[in-house]
């Protein structure tokens, strides 16, 4: 058992070198995406994520380029690496939202909820508790969200209720309201 994950810690570091490398041609062509990434095992224990991704349409070929760019750096001739190494999801209207896309995926990483079970035939239930044991056991970051306004802001205002000099004051002091967070990052 031990030879079978010795690679798990080389493959995460290099999709995190990867994802590196992805962020910062983004950011030198200009491209500014707001995304949600959660991150599962797959049945070997390599990790593997889902992107949620929102950017204006007309940088998605940029985007899509990047990304199999920098995929496809590393074991090109690959069986299956163009068709599998990065996969394309549109929304769907018709199947649902991209909240209900992202909230499966939350939901399996977390507990299973309203979810009948996994591809292996686990209940949602105990293949949750697996993941989340993966997940503690390589240090892995299973939710993350980029690109949006920073929380740390929204918390720090909250905490000081209204006493802060005018002059410092922002407009936006005044939809620090609970749940109001969408007027304040607008």
């Amino acid at each position: 058992m031990k030879n079978s994950t010795a690679h798990f810690p080389v493959k995460r570091s290099k999709t995190f070198a990867t994802w590196s490398r992805i962020r910062a041609q983004l950011k030198r062509d200009g491209i500014d995406i707001y995304d949600f990434r959660v991150a599962e095992p797959h049945h070997d224990g390599t990790p593997h994520w889902h992107l949620l991704v929102f950017l204006p349409a007309h940088q998605l070929a940029s985007l899509q380029s990047i990304f199999m760019h920098y995929a496809l750096q590393e074991d090109p001739n690959e069986a299956g690496a163009n068709k599998h190494r990065v996969k394309w999801e549109y929304i769907d209207k018709s199947k649902g939202s991209a909240i209900g896309y992202i909230a499966k995926y939350i939901s399996k990483n977390i507990d299973g909820y309203a979810l009948d079970g996994d591809t292996s035939g686990l209940d949602s239930k105990s293949a949750a508790e697996r993941i989340l044991a993966w997940a503690s056991t390589w240090s892995i970051r299973q939710l993350q969200q980029f690109g949006g306004a920073p929380v740390t802001i929204w918390r720090e205002l909250r905490k000081a209720d209204g006493n802060i000099p005018e002059a410092k004051s922002s407009k936006h002091l005044k939809q620090l309201t609970p749940g109001n967070g969408r007027h304040f990052c607008t």
